[in-house]
């Protein structure tokens, strides 16, 4: 493995450490504060100076995230908030949305609050406010790898509902400036049910600013609504924040690579002396064949969120309407995977920005 500029062996790195949590480890902690009281949270240290926060009590979303001092996530005013002030009237989500570097959206619904066959939705479901079960957490070499790693289930149900369960595995290498997620959905109910899901990835400051530019192979672009029409011209081009609102949404038509794998990159050339900082998001686009883009410059509310999903944003209804809504019948599964990487200039003057690794994890 690679660790502080050379290569080791596991034996070579085990004698200069008394301990493995020295380089890098998984810490259980509980928040205290307001409302984020008793919320848990597993912080990892992946030994390259990448660290981010998984949040059990918030459905294994991943909050803040830094490498090497520079935060990568955005992170909104509400701050984190128990799951308990859930809200699912309307647009209630957003008094609890502290953005992070991933929310989950669905599991049966996402995007604007609607009505759907007679069934009152808000926005973007209750995966995220939904504290996961069987939580574990481990870090445990595989020959000469070391590997940190977190694993739980997150359920969505009810007495006359559906019985939808979410199993995630997120996972980094010592060394890595990698986090994987694997999520495998199950239809554990009887019934057939709706099944919409969506990575809000939200990346902030300083990643995202006047100076830096988001990149991604696509064939058209197709603006959400009136004010994303607006935008349509100089998309994707990042400005410093506005005064005004400015918050607009596209839906990408992606091109895969050989692979059948999408890449998705937010980077800022002018950071570390030149080397430039940004992160590259990759997965399949069989898995998630949507992707849409949260341009939201506003002050206050500057940010790129990164969305790929097996859906759009515009609610369930039209999602139906359109015949594109996913159902899985009972007993059925879904599974997605995708990979956050912290790159560098030399990482996006790289077509091939994922080394074979995660290609190998990603596509098998």
């Amino acid at each position: 493995m690679e660790l502080f500029g050379r290569n080791w062996d596991r034996e070579e790195l085990r004698q200069h450490v008394g301990s493995m949590q020295q380089l890098a480890g998984i810490e259980p902690a509980r928040l205290v504060n307001g409302a984020a009281r008793d919320v848990e949270v597993l912080n990892v240290r992946t030994g390259s100076g990448l660290n981010y926060q998984v949040v059990p009590g918030r459905g294994l979303d991943i909050g803040l995230c830094e490498y090497q001092g520079f935060p990568l996530a955005w992170l909104s005013p509400t701050g984190t908030v128990h799951a308990s002030f859930f809200d699912a009237v309307g647009r209630g989500w957003l008094r609890g949305f502290a953005g992070g570097l991933l929310t989950t959206c669905g599991l049966t619904y996402v995007g604007g609050p609607t009505v759907d066959n007679g069934e009152e939705l808000g926005l973007h479901g209750r995966a995220s406010y939904t504290p996961a079960q069987n939580v574990q957490w481990d870090a445990f070499w595989q020959g000469d790898r070391y590997f940190l790693e977190v694993r739980g289930q997150v359920r969505e149900t009810g007495v006359f509902g559906p019985n939808v369960l979410l199993e995630r595995r997120i996972c980094s290498e010592l060394g890595s400036r990698d986090v994987f997620v694997f999520d495998t959905v199950t239809n554990e109910g009887y019934q057939a049910v709706p099944h919409m899901f969506l990575y809000h990835l939200n990346i902030g400051f300083p990643i995202v600013s006047g100076n830096s530019f988001l990149r991604a192979d696509y064939s058209s672009v197709v603006p959400r609504d009136e004010v994303s029409q607006a935008g349509l011209s100089d998309f994707p081009a990042l400005i410093e924040p506005v005064a005004e609102d400015m918050d607009q949404v596209f839906y990408l038509d992606t091109i895969p690579d050989a692979d059948g794998m999408i890449t998705v990159k937010i980077f800022n050339p002018t950071l570390r002396d030149g080397q430039g900082l940004g992160i590259a998001v990759s997965y399949l686009k069989t898995e998630l064949p949507e992707l849409t883009i949260w341009r939201s410059l506003s002050r206050g509310r500057y940010l790129i969120g990164i969305e790929p999903g097996n859906c759009r944003v515009d609610g369930r209804d039209i999602e139906r309407a359109r015949g594109t809504l996913v159902t899985l019948q009972p007993g059925e599964q879904a599974s997605y995977a995708i990979c956050l990487r912290v790159i560098s200039a030399e990482d996006d003057a790289d077509p091939d920005v994922l080394p074979a690794l995660v290609k190998r994890s990603l596509v098998g």
